[in-house]
């Protein structure tokens, strides 16, 4: 394929993926990577289809014309990346880049009239961006999915391979004759249409992980709180309970409600209500270790799940979560609230199931409830 031909491919082919873009942010409006995205997507088509119509191909290696348009717009794709990796430092470096190599792209271009020199200056230019966002996309490799890990290695090694291009002849040879040289524009073209595929489809599919990823987050989530919900608290209980039936520390289970918290909602309203969870979940967290997690089961009930801790130290931290929780004064605009909480504690036992602990802690919380509220009560089993 001859290189005017695989400009018009590559000015195309930015212009599909512009009009999918496009098309994918009418559906999904509150995208801001996208906006980055197509604008990116633009500037390439607009910089091939003028390398396209110029007399030569290596216009595009002496002439600012298409060249720089094309480095901005690569620049643009690379922070829409980075803003879908949510890695916002990477901007910073994006703009260091084009600082440093555009200027001395131009300086190369327009003082030493030597296209060596303005070649390199713009091919690595290019090629560190590439470096850079392979970079990011590398970032915690262990957990990244194997697409990132596929984009973070193409990035890279195209990279390499776009600037080792441009910088090679300024120390290899001493004459421009390689600017139309059959072997060296291919692989820099290829390079680029091997960049736009792997970026162009990489980031609708990343950006569908990360949708999917966000339901899967939601299911488990309490939206008020932040906390687990319902659901999430048993898919993490769920493998302690066959833990414990093994030997080893004992886990303990602390279940407690707000005492009284229909009135809040009553007097108040159930904005006030909703301040008030919040700040109990905030409180309750601020009294456990990283380890332990709490959830919420219900309106105004929650429970913590406490790893390795036997019934005598929960029933510590217990404790000191409700006086913590009584101590707290709640602010809200209609007034300042004071609310208790009532406590139930067990142990998984090796012949538990979520049924039975769960109702061996309910037990103890209505045991506490009996007793007068603001308590902690500790199963008899």
């Amino acid at each position: 394929m001859d290189i005017k031909t695989f400009t018009l491919l590559m000015a195309l082919g930015n212009f599909t993926l512009g009009g999918a873009i496009f098309s994918f942010q009418q559906q999904n409006r509150n995208l801001p990577p996208w906006s980055d995205l197509l604008i990116s997507k633009q500037c390439q088509a607009f910089a091939w289809g003028l390398l396209y119509l110029l007399p030569t191909s290596s216009s595009l290696l002496s002439g600012p014309i298409s060249a720089t348009p094309l480095v901005i717009g690569i620049a643009l794709e690379m922070i829409a990346i980075a803003q879908s990796l949510k890695r916002f430092c990477l901007r910073r470096i994006v703009f260091f880049i084009l600082a440093i190599c555009l200027p001395l792209y131009l300086i190369a271009h327009f003082f030493s009239r030597n296209a060596l020199l303005s070649f390199a200056a713009w091919s690595v230019a290019i090629g560190t961006l590439y470096i850079a966002v392979g970079c990011a996309l590398a970032l915690d490799w262990r957990t990244a999915s194997w697409l990132r890990r596929m984009m973070a290695i193409a990035n890279i090694l195209l990279g390499l391979t776009i600037s080792a291009c441009g910088i090679g002849p300024v120390f290899l040879v001493a004459n421009t004759d390689w600017l139309n040289n059959q072997q060296t524009l291919p692989i820099i073209f290829l390079s680029f249409y091997f960049l736009l595929l792997t970026n162009g489809f990489g980031v609708f599919l990343l950006s569908r992980q990360a949708q999917d990823a966000e339901l899967l987050r939601l299911t488990v989530i309490d939206l008020l709180t932040g906390a687990p919900n319902h659901r999430g608290f048993f898919n993490a209980l769920t493998p302690w309970i066959a833990l414990a039936r093994r030997p080893g520390e004992a886990t303990t289970l602390l279940v407690f409600d707000l005492d009284h918290f229909k009135r809040v909602n009553d007097d108040y309203g159930h904005a006030v209500g909703d301040v008030v969870l919040r700040s109990v979940v905030n409180i309750g967290q601020k009294q456990m270790r990283d380890s332990d997690l709490i959830g919420r089961l219900g309106s105004e009930e929650f429970a913590v799940l406490l790893p390795r801790t036997a019934l005598p130290e929960a029933a510590i931290v217990a404790e000191r979560m409700r006086k913590a929780i009584e101590n707290l004064p709640i602010k809200t605009r209609r007034a300042v609230i004071h609310v208790t909480a009532s406590f139930g504690l067990t142990t998984i036992a090796p012949d538990d199931s979520t049924l039975s602990l769960m109702k061996r802690a309910h037990d103890a919380l209505q045991e506490a409830k009996k007793q007068g509220r603001n308590r902690v009560i500790e199963s008899k089993k």
